[in-house]
């Protein structure tokens, strides 16, 4: 079970947000719908884990315990049950009183031991281990199944949408006002031949979860007189967020690129067959708004494809995702230092990207993690000891799915949301695209797609590659998740929708994993990966 935030800590979150943003929000505007569904949430998961606590930490205490005691017994006769029993012997004794917080630090203490042995037993096992290191190295993945299936149960399962759908609610938008006068500051110091700089139409786009985003209109006269109008949309770095950034422009050290690598990026796209934004300004460092800034033009279309999907728009849809799979191929078949987009610090070759990529996101989870998760621990280790070299080094556009282009008359007009691009494997990208909570399955067939991919980019698809990043893409969504854990005690307030993101879609993708190993995976079309999905 995840025991932070706890239950004080969201008791604390609720008391915060009630007094900080929700009565100021029905003081001046009665219409609270931004606040009201995660606080329904938040109680509702307070209402469930309450009673599931303590049994479910006696259960899962009780097979931790019992698991380390049978390979400390089991490898006796080698140095490494010694040390496994001598770990035991640290462990804090049971608690007297079954209090959800004793088990809690407990539970840590246990979780420790176990990551602690994988380090002792040098699991995941290799080719030459032991007979008996094989075994331990099984009996471990089956607790850890054991342990995620615990931790599903004991979440609550509800979401943040579903929490509020029997209110209804009209969204209300931020005051806006003194926004707008300093985004003219802006855009006037960025045009300083036009004084007569005016924002209008200025609006919030509600949701996301890792930036701020805003549309506007903004008119003003060039120098030679010619009027320009054009409709752009702001995206501000948010004060807690999924995504961690880079410690600065050209340094590789987050889950999210830098305003201006981002801002270069889209720039060096322009001139490419990759649809981009056209990226207008920036403010890299918070000084005008307080927090950094890209501003775009609007493009034209869509973000929601759902319409596709209704009956006599088949041909439609068809044509959107073969564009779909030919921009993916062109982005993949550009060689980053022709195009100018090797911004990212490193020294990429397909023998070290993949290693790059998972000490990135092992590095992200040392920070973000707030206790030891022992399947996290487990599947890095994996990741660490299968690197596969990529076929060609590419920009990965890192979060390139259904939901991130605009389309409109059968074509893609732009793909948006370029924050966590980076030089990597083609593969990772595919991996992604076909990750279970949005899979790409259900419009094209993943063998299709691996076929027409590969005639759009020229890059033979390995599918043992494939393979490897389909396990490496379920420790990069789980970092994520736990960087929005993290961003509940990021801000004063306690920003709920941080607290009830799920949690069994944390652990189901540790779930995914730890059954493709228990398998004898992973395969590269991760089959069966939906079953592992809580219902």
């Amino acid at each position: 079970m995840y025991t932070k935030p706890s239950v004080d800590d969201l008791i604390e979150g609720v008391s915060r947000t009630l007094q900080q943003v929700l009565l100021p929000l029905i003081k001046d505007r009665p219409d609270a719908a931004q606040t009201v569904p995660p606080v329904l949430a938040t109680l509702e998961r307070i209402t469930e884990e309450w009673a599931k606590a303590v049994p479910n930490y006696v259960a899962s205490n009780e097979e931790f315990e019992v698991t380390l005691a049978d390979l400390a017994q089991s490898l006796e006769s080698e140095p490494a049950g010694a040390q496994l029993r001598r770990l035991i012997d640290t462990l804090p004794p049971q608690p007297e009183w079954p209090h959800p917080h004793l088990l809690a630090e407990r539970h840590r203490a246990l979780k420790d031991a176990l990551t602690e042995a994988m380090v002792i037993l040098d699991l995941p096992a290799g080719p030459d281990a032991s007979a008996a290191i094989q075994e331990a190295d099984t009996k471990v993945l089956q607790l850890l199944r054991r342990f995620s299936e615990h931790e599903i149960a004991a979440s609550a399962s509800r979401q943040i949408a579903s929490a509020g759908e029997s209110a209804e609610f009209s969204a209300v938008a931020d005051p806006l006002v003194d926004l707008s006068a300093k985004l003219e500051e802006f855009i006037r110091n960025e045009v300083p031949s036009s004084p007569d700089v005016r924002v209008t139409n200025l609006e919030r786009k509600m949701g996301g979860a890792s930036r701020n985003t805003f549309f506007f209109d903004v008119s003003y006269t060039e120098a030679h007189g010619t009027e320009v109008h054009e409709s752009c949309v702001l995206q501000e770095e948010a004060d807690a967020t999924v995504l961690e950034s880079d410690a600065a422009p050209g340094e590789l050290t987050g889950s999210r690129r830098r305003p201006e690598t981002e801002f270069a990026v889209m720039r060096a796209l322009e001139s490419t067959a990759v649809p981009v934004p056209r990226a207008l300004w920036i403010d890299p460092t918070g000084s005008w708004l307080g927090r950094p800034f890209i501003i775009m033009r609007k493009s034209v279309g869509d973000a929601d494809d759902s319409a596709l999907f209704e009956d006599g728009h088949e041909e439609t849809r068809a044509t959107v995702f073969a564009r779909y799979v030919e921009i993916l191929g062109a982005l993949h078949a550009l060689d980053p230092d022709e195009a100018g987009l090797n911004l990212f610090g490193t020294e990429s070759t397909p023998e070290s990207v993949a290693a790059e990529q998972v000490a990135l996101f092992e590095s992200g989870y040392r920070k973000q993690a707030m206790e030891t998760h022992p399947a996290i621990e487990y599947i890095i280790r994996w990741c660490k000891k299968h690197l596969p070299t990529a076929a060609k080094v590419s920009l990965v556009h890192g979060d390139f799915r259904r939901g991130n282009f605009l389309h409109q008359d059968g074509d893609i007009t732009a793909f948006l949301d370029w924050e966590q691009c980076h030089l990597g494997d083609p593969m990772e990208e595919i991996a992604f695209m076909y990750w279970p909570l949005w899979s790409l399955e259900p419009v094209v067939a993943l063998d299709d797609l691996l076929t027409r991919y590969e005639e759009a980019s020229g890059i033979e698809v390995n599918r043992d590659t494939l393979a490897f990043y389909r396990i490496f893409i379920e420790l990069k969504m789980v970092v994520v998740i736990l960087t929005g854990f993290k961003s509940y005690f990021a801000t004063e307030a306690r920003k709920l929708e941080y607290a009830v993101i799920s949690f069994p879609i944390a652990t189901s993708t540790m779930l995914r994993a730890i059954d493709a190993l228990l398998a004898g995976g992973p395969t590269y079309d991760y089959t069966g990966a939906s079953a592992a999905l809580p219902s």
